[in-house]
């Protein structure tokens, strides 16, 4: 719902292997689980999620330095199951924000007990 099929594998990866710090490489398993379905990413791609995801507050990242220059290595600020929780009430309260009377009457409709305005 939220992801695409490679982001995915990416997320899936970073929340699989938690207190660790991942590098882009993490394009080359995402590349091995879409080659079975016949698709790839591109390793700039991947990176551009990577750091859209910082941006967003779901990784974080620190710098290393190395044979191939500085780098970035990631890792999640949530579990699979707290991200879960924040994207919820990330979404609800943008909802909120931009469309308050209709996500109210939604809210109302679906009986929701704490919806605006009750």
């Amino acid at each position: 719902m939220v992801f695409r099929p490679y982001q995915e594998v990416i997320m899936d990866y970073l929340w699989r292997t938690p207190g660790h710090w991942v590098s882009s490489v993490v394009w080359e398993r995402a590349n091995d689980v879409l080659w079975k379905t016949g698709s790839s990413i591109s390793r700039a791609s991947v990176i551009n999620f990577l750091n859209r995801m910082v941006d967003e507050g779901v990784l974080i990242y620190r710098e290393e330095t190395g044979k191939g220059g500085a780098r970035r290595l990631y890792t999640p600020v949530h579990s699979k199951s707290e991200f879960k929780k924040w994207l919820a009430n990330h979404a609800m309260t943008r909802l909120l924000e931009e469309f308050p009377a209709e996500t109210a009457a939604v809210l109302i409709a679906l009986g929701h007990p704490e919806h605006p305005g009750k």
